[in-house]
């Protein structure tokens, strides 16, 4: 009868060592997939607020490109006006040479 409790308690450690092996393993695969889940959501976080950056960053520069074109327009349409002022001075200043080496 003694041997037969042994045997009885040896089983029921077994059981027990196996119940909590496999309540261990189910924990450890849990916590992975919790694990995995996290990098997958980090990684999608990263990659839309980098989608997200280089969004703004490509409206920032076309921004700056029509603002430069802009600029551009603005100071060939000065230049041409003053080219066209210097013009104008430069024929009347000939024009009254002229009327000075006349006199």
């Amino acid at each position: 009868q003694a041997q037969q409790r042994i045997e009885e308690l040896e089983q029921s450690k077994q059981a027990e060592i196996e119940r909590l092996t496999k309540a261990k393993e189910d924990e450890i695969e849990m916590l992975t997939n919790k694990g995995k889940a996290m990098i997958r959501e980090s990684r999608a976080k990263a990659k839309a607020l980098q989608k997200k950056i280089s969004e703004e960053y490509e409206v920032e520069i076309d921004s700056l490109k029509q603002e430069r074109e802009m600029m551009i327009s603005i100071q060939e349409e000065y230049e041409k006006a003053a080219s066209a002022k210097i013009a104008k001075r430069d024929q009347q200043i000939k024009l009254f040479d002229a009327k000075i080496q006349e006199s």
